[in-house]
């Protein structure tokens, strides 16, 4: 019995030590003093600079440039001394299908430089072009490599009829990575075909203006009256006629066949 009795309040006072021991634990802990963290010195003098703001590519397709505005990040998390800048930028490198239509013996320059590698530099992109000749397709297995005298270009002065198809032009930069591809299909037409543009053939009425050519005198001009083409109106008008004309005609018709057959019959005279 006195040995339970000795275990229990050993064991009491363990539980109670260690309740005191908890107290004192947190009390230091609560009541010591909030201190912030502080940096080295030389962490505390050192400065980044961080993008703050950035717009879109100027371009779709091929490579572009983007303004971004750059900021001095210090040590107490300020933006200072902010400043623009310009950096190149891709979201695409392959560009659509661009259709030209031309008549043979006229000129065509097929551009595959852009502003943007205008205000970078013609020289630091590798061109090259390849021609699908009589087809307008983006088919890989039907372009074959054309050869120009101007890399960042390609004049055709005159074109000809042999001259339509589809034309590839690949640009790299000085890494040998592809940054823009572009497709020309160019429609080749017979000097002899009509080409209308119903735009500019609306703006102009060539063909109601009478010239003199050469100091001739102008082509008479036809006397003859034409018949104008019977409106929706005058048609409708013309119906309404023929079918009030007919329907009159048939009641006249009706009416004479009635008076013929109900009239009274003449009295006969009396012999007697």
């Amino acid at each position: 019995m006195s040995g339970a009795v000795s275990c229990r309040s050993l064991f009491s006072w363990l539980c109670l030590a260690w309740l005191v021991l908890a107290a004192w634990l947190f009390g230091s802990a609560a009541l010591r003093p909030m201190t912030t963290p502080t940096f080295p010195p030389e962490l505390a003098s050192m400065t980044a600079f961080m993008v703050v703001n950035s717009s879109q590519c100027s371009t779709t397709c091929g490579i572009g440039l983007r303004t971004e505005t750059l900021c001095l990040l210090t040590a107490n998390a300020r933006h200072e001394g902010c400043r623009k800048q310009k950096v190149e930028c891709m979201e695409n490198w392959v560009c659509g299908m661009k259709t030209l239509t031309v008549t043979v013996g006229r000129g065509q320059t097929l551009n595959c430089l852009s502003e943007v590698m205008e205000e970078i530099g013609r020289y630091k992109f590798l061109f090259s072009w390849r021609y699908a000749r009589g087809i307008v397709t983006t088919d890989d297995a039907y372009f074959k490599r054309y050869l120009t005298k101007a890399v960042d270009k390609l004049v055709l002065d005159p074109v000809l009829e042999t001259d339509a198809g589809t034309y590839r032009c690949d640009v790299q930069d000085t890494s040998y990575k592809m940054i823009k591809r572009a497709y020309f299909g160019l429609k080749v037409l017979p000097p002899a075909m009509v080409h209308l543009e119903y735009a500019k053939a609306l703006s102009s009425l060539q063909w109601q203006q009478v010239k003199k050519v050469g100091g001739t005198s102008p082509p008479a001009v036809s006397t003859e009256k034409t018949t104008p083409a019977p409106t929706l109106k005058d048609v409708k008008m013309k119906i309404g006629i023929y079918s009030l004309a007919s329907a009159s005609g048939a009641a006249a018709l009706i009416f004479l066949v009635l008076c013929l057959i109900y009239r009274e019959p003449k009295a006969k005279p009396d012999p007697y």
